[in-house]
């Protein structure tokens, strides 16, 4: 949504919320972002999630929205379309489509 080697992190969003199904967990994890980052009207760059069994919990840092953050595509949400969430040697892979 904005570029994050412009933008600054100074303003955090929690979500935390339970789910037993790892790719449902990715969706209901960035919906939620998308949600906090409408209500504080901020920028998201950096993300951090945990997961413990069925719990979640997840924090996003970012910035309030300035005039000088240039704006990409508006994400309006995450959708089940194309959904993979699958761990290599690597790392972590997530995959989903979203609406704009």
């Amino acid at each position: 949504m904005v570029d994050r080697n412009t933008a600054n992190k100074p303003a955090s969003v929690d979500v935390a919320f339970e789910e037993e199904d790892l790719e449902l967990g990715l969706v209901r994890w960035l919906n939620g972002l998308l949600a906090e980052a409408r209500i504080e009207k901020l920028a998201l760059t950096t993300f951090d999630i945990e997961r413990h069994g069925s719990s979640w919990r997840g924090i996003a840092r970012g910035e309030p929205w300035r005039p000088s953050v240039e704006r990409g595509v508006e994400v309006k949400g995450a959708t089940l379309t194309m959904l993979s969430v699958r761990q290599d040697d690597q790392g972590w892979e997530t995959r989903c489509v979203v609406d704009v």
